[in-house]
């Protein structure tokens, strides 16, 4: 009897652990659209160089390599629920992309969770920037927000999520993994004597092992149709990609843009490859430690005898992305299954008031008094190359020897001087100061995101400039109006465009999807290699109540806010600890508020303690219209080659004539060169009917008329006008309706100057820039106002 019970009960743990393993089916889509823009003197996003932008030409010479957007959906078919994964070619992710996105979700599915979808970046640094609200990070040097760039982000995402749920085939999907050899230069630390601080470091690294010190391995979630075959698949490596330097103005993806293209090339047709990033904070693609070694090895592996790591190279991105599209594929084809994915799809993203979490006492490194700041940026985050000539991820770097320091101690001695003998500092003003001073030491703080204070001095003042003390205004010109990242903020404080909230995000969302027994979390902006590690696992010990197998942290998830350091990193204050921006328990809060999301997850859905009322906050439309579309204070002129491309397209008539028919599908009457009107186009296809002025570009043409089934488009960009006309039906025209692309009625900010039955006239004057739709006879037909 004993025997048989012994049977039985070996039987059913065999059969129970076959079933945990059994193959279960998923519905699996995908999506890839193409978000490479061009617009004259538009700015880029990742170094923080002002003169780093598109030229005035801002032609089609200047895409060095595309940037898309790429979506993989997985539906459970047992319960239809689905999780969405979004990954696009942008340095970040910002509210306003998000919540555009979500908006035109719920336009075609009301009932939309946005906890569903997670959005994240490749962090390419040759991608337009002007897509967040925020006036700091993405709008600092585009200049300002962009709105024809926000609403073709959003427009174009979209389409890539409507692609892959369209899509959808029966699929299993497994999780491998790989390890890059050590011999292999594809990634390296920049930050080793920080990195070296932490207790839980697998070991102390020397100055030659920079190879070592950082996550070699490529986690991979492998994607197999019905009859077995690979299709898609989504990596997670961290590493900054950043081969390609601001002294190249071309658009460019980087290394992990050509990774994607790689794979994609070696893959079947319909699939995408997602090169995700993970603990990049303090990685990066060259060995900035051990230059001269490195360089001599990069230069014989490309075959450039003049590779210098300081500078753009092209060759360098290729190489670095064709190694990592290799060893995915590699994974992808050849490693055992570590982990077939099955279960059910489970996720929640909710926003955190990050200057207001109190931190577990687990994760506050013996501070019984763990304050999290006010976001701040320190000096290391802003010293740029010290006085030898070493930048900031060099081995002996010091940012103290810097220009910027001599700048900064200028400043605080004109402040005491103010202080002590003119102007002196409120009760109040000095209490925030030691506030932010506990949060902060031993950060040296520069610039104060809530209080909006550039070395404590205002940013946003309402006091007529010719009312300051003598030695502000000394500061302004000696300081201030040199760097024109700072000139221009401080134009705009003047201008009253930064009155509303802080200069950055400080509600920030945080997000855990679960599928089956795997979970990917996502943490806004850059995460170091340690801190990515405790994250992981702080998460991994909760959700393993719950069979999760396996976490995944997905970094540059759904906004940017800088970096987050582990404690020890943040105390050594090299580049990632000046701009980790709340301060040295920013992680400890992160890992707070991540373990409590992780244990409401442990319960069902319907008993889960979560605020779901807690949002970013909304800018008031006024004060985003005084600080959108700006002009840059300085351009980047045309080059001979951005010239010699548009004398190319204007050359013959006859190839001008198919470059019209390609972008509009109509082909258009043109007479003399004196009487072509100059349109712009961008490279993507116009349907019939649509004229988006942001969307042809260097094409010299006279429009005589867009002809659709009824609606005709006359626009005027010099007069701000537009005339809807019916020319091929005799049915008059009704009243018209004008939206933003997101729905908002703004009917009333446009004024009807002509109107018969077949023709209405509009003045657009009062609209801020923008794709718009016109709605008239049940036809909708976009235009663009610049």
């Amino acid at each position: 009897m004993k025997r048989q019970l012994l049977f039985l009960t070996i039987s059913f743990i065999l059969l129970s652990g076959f079933a945990q393993q059994s193959t279960q089916k998923y519905l699996v889509g995908y999506g890839k659209t193409d978000i490479t823009y061009l617009q004259p003197n538009l700015g880029f996003f990742g170094y923080g160089t002002y003169s780093h932008r598109l030229s005035e030409c801002a032609s089609p010479s200047e895409i060095e390599s595309r940037l898309y957007s790429r979506t993989v959906n997985i539906m459970d078919p047992n319960t239809t629920k689905e999780a969405l994964i979004v990954h696009v070619d942008l340095g970040g992710i910002s509210d306003a992309l998000r919540k555009g996105v979500i908006q035109k979700m719920r336009s075609v599915s009301p009932d939309f969770d946005q906890a569903a979808i997670i959005f994240s970046a490749s962090h390419t640094h040759h991608a337009p920037s002007g897509f967040s609200e925020y006036p700091l990070y993405m709008a600092s040097n585009a200049p300002g927000l962009q709105t024809s760039f926000l609403n073709f982000l959003v427009e174009q995402i979209f389409q890539s999520i409507i692609m892959a749920q369209n899509n959808r085939t029966e699929s299993t999907i497994e999780m491998k993994e790989g390890r890059f050899s050590d011999n292999i230069p594809i990634a390296f630390n920049r930050s080793l004597k920080a990195y070296n601080r932490n207790p839980d470091k697998e070991r102390s690294f020397h100055r030659n092992e920079t190879n070592l010190a950082i996550n070699r391995e490529m986690p991979l979630m492998n994607f197999k149709d019905s009859q077995g075959n690979h299709k898609g698949f989504i990596n997670w490596f961290g590493v900054h990609p950043i081969e390609i330097k601001p002294d190249t103005k071309k658009i460019n993806g980087a290394s992990k843009g050509y990774a994607a293209t790689f794979a994609e090339e070696n893959m079947p047709e319909g699939t995408i490859a997602i090169f995700a990033q993970s603990g990049a904070g303090d990685v990066m693609t060259s060995d900035m430690h051990n230059k001269e070694t490195y360089t001599a090895q990069m230069s014989q592996i490309i075959g450039d005898s003049e590779y210098n790591p300081k500078l753009t190279s092209v060759p360098h991105s290729k190489w670095n992305g064709n190694q990592q599209a290799l060893k995915a594929l590699d994974i992808q084809k050849n490693h055992p299954t570590l982990l077939q994915i099955s279960g059910n799809i489970d996720y929640e993203l909710i926003y955190i008031d990050m200057p207001n979490v109190t931190v577990f006492s687990e994760f506050s490194n013996g501070d019984s008094q763990a304050k999290i700041g006010q976001p701040a940026m320190g000096l290391p985050a802003l010293a740029g190359d010290d006085l030898c000539g070493r930048n900031q991820f060099e081995y002996d770097y010091n940012p103290e020897f810097s220009l910027t320091s001599g700048a900064v101690g200028f400043g605080y001695f004109l402040r005491w001087v103010v202080e002590t003998f003119s102007q002196a500092p409120s009760s109040q003003e000095i209490a925030y100061r030691n506030e932010q001073e506990k949060a902060h030491s031993p950060k040296k703080r520069i610039v104060d995101h809530y209080s909006k204070k550039f070395l404590d001095m205002d940013i946003v003042t309402t006091r007529n400039p010719e009312d300051l003390h003598c030695l502000y205004k000394l500061f302004r010109e000696l300081i201030i109006n040199q760097d024109l990242i700072l000139k221009q903020t401080f134009i705009s404080g003047e201008q009253g465009a930064l009155e509303e909230h802080t200069l950055v995000p400080t509600i920030l969302p945080i997000q855990i999807i679960i599928i089956g027994n795997i979970a990917i979390a996502g943490i806004p902006g850059e995460i170091t290699t340690i801190a990515h590690n405790r994250l992981k696992n702080t998460i991994q010990e909760v959700l393993a109540q719950r069979g999760i197998d396996k976490v995944l942290v997905t970094s540059y998830a759904n906004e940017f806010i800088g970096y987050t350091t582990t404690y020890d990193e943040y105390l050594f204050q090299d580049y990632e600890g000046g701009h980790t921006i709340f301060g040295k328990h920013q992680l400890g809060a992160f890992q707070t508020e991540f373990k409590k999301l992780a244990t409401e997850m442990l319960k069902p859905k319907g008993s889960r303690n979560l605020n779901y009322d807690l949002k970013p906050p909304l800018f008031s439309q006024y004060e985003l219209s005084l600080r959108s579309n700006l002009t840059p204070l300085e351009t980047q002129p045309c080059t001979t080659e951005n010239r010699s491309v548009a004398n190319d397209i204007t050359s013959e008539k006859e190839s001008l004539n198919k470059l019209i028919e390609q972008f509009s599908g109509v082909l258009q009457k043109i007479d003399s060169k004196e009487e072509m009107l100059a349109i712009e186009a961008m490279g993507q296809d116009i349907d019939f009917g649509t004229l988006n002025l942001n969307e042809i570009k260097n094409v010299l043409v006279k429009i005589d008329e867009i002809v659709t089934e009824e609606l005709v488009l006359y626009p005027n960009p010099s007069s701000n006008r537009v005339t809807v006309a019916n020319l091929k039906t005799k049915e008059s025209l009704s009243e018209i309706r004008v939206c933003t692309i997101l729905g908002q009625n703004v009917t009333n900010k446009i004024r009807i100057l002509n109107k018969s039955n077949t023709k209405i006239e509009i003045d657009t004057k009062n609209l801020v820039s923008g794709i718009y739709i016109i709605e008239c006879n049940g036809k909708n037909k976009k235009f663009t106002k610049e």
